[in-house]
């Protein structure tokens, strides 16, 4: 009497079944870098801003913490910090496989490619987002021991404000890095020149130039106080031109960023897709 087994057939894993797969493996990779190490500890220099100011400061609560908190969440972290993170991880995030050779590995598993992006993508924006808003969240509590700054549903919301803002930058900034370090060998030299380049010149160039940067939206976004801006948001001079800035709707501003990011992804895919990544070495080389 024969006794037969039932085979059961692996179940079936859909497509955003690979994408979860490689962004649980990307966030792995990514935690076990040094380089995360680094830029968690970049990240966290701000915080001993505000409490320098407040031990160092001559006269009690001469610093506003209100201004201070605004100041370093749009001159700092919007505009400085989520550019750099995007650079060095969104940006790399195909390249550093590319250069060490396991990127034929990975072409070889029986997973989408396209999957394999947008899985590692996630992964980037969880991180980093996550260190930006901890970071940003200190920065507040920091704050706190400054003046006109208290735990209030008000301040805190504006803190939940920025985290958002945030989450856009580096989903927006990190996309057009991905992009870069999927169609080119020089992410990080081609995105300081569009990011810290193109765009600081685009912002306080008269005209509609500005609409073309990823700035010009995320700064749209920015919660509105009583603190003035007269960098973005007040008439401007710039190369002995009158710059009048011209605003749009928040909403408006929300879908562009959705929209750019959706796009470079997109196009990060589809690069990846055709490009060749194989190199061919001769025989004893």
């Amino acid at each position: 009497m024969s006794v037969t087994e039932e085979r059961t057939a692996p179940p079936m894993v859909g497509y955003f079944g690979y994408v979860r797969v490689a962004c649980a493996h990307a966030v792995v990779m990514m935690l076990r870098r040094s380089r995360l190490i680094l830029a968690a500890a970049i990240t966290l220099l701000p915080v001993l801003l505000p409490l320098a100011l407040a031990f160092l400061s001559r006269t009690p609560f001469s610093v506003l913490g209100d201004v201070t908190f605004i100041r370093m969440m749009e001159d700092l972290y919007v505009s400085i910090l989520a550019p750099v993170l995007a650079l060095f991880f969104a940006g790399m995030l195909v390249g550093e496989d590319a250069e060490g050779q396991t990127i034929a590995y990975i072409l070889t598993r029986p997973l989408p490619r396209s999957a394999w992006i947008i899985g590692r993508f996630l992964a980037y924006v969880f991180l980093c987002s996550f260190m930006l808003c901890v970071s940003a969240a200190l920065v507040f509590a920091g704050c706190g021991s400054l003046a006109n700054l208290e735990f209030t549903s008000e301040h805190v919301l504006r803190l939940l404000q920025y985290c958002g803002v945030l989450t856009l930058a580096i989903a927006s900034y990190g996309a057009l890095c991905l992009f870069l370090g999927t169609f080119s060998k020089r992410p990080i030299i081609y995105g300081l020149i569009l990011l810290f380049g193109w765009q600081r010149l685009a912002i306080q160039v008269p005209g509609l130039v500005d609409f073309l940067t990823i700035q010009k939206y995320l700064e749209m976004l920015f919660p509105k106080t009583d603190v003035a801006r007269p960098r973005d948001f007040f008439e401007q001079t710039s190369l002995g031109f009158q710059k009048n800035p011209i605003l749009i709707e928040k909403q408006d501003a929300l879908i562009t960023l959705l929209v750019i990011t959706a796009v470079f992804v997109a196009l990060s895919a589809i690069a990846f897709r055709i490009r060749e990544y194989a190199t061919a070495r001769a025989v004893g080389e």
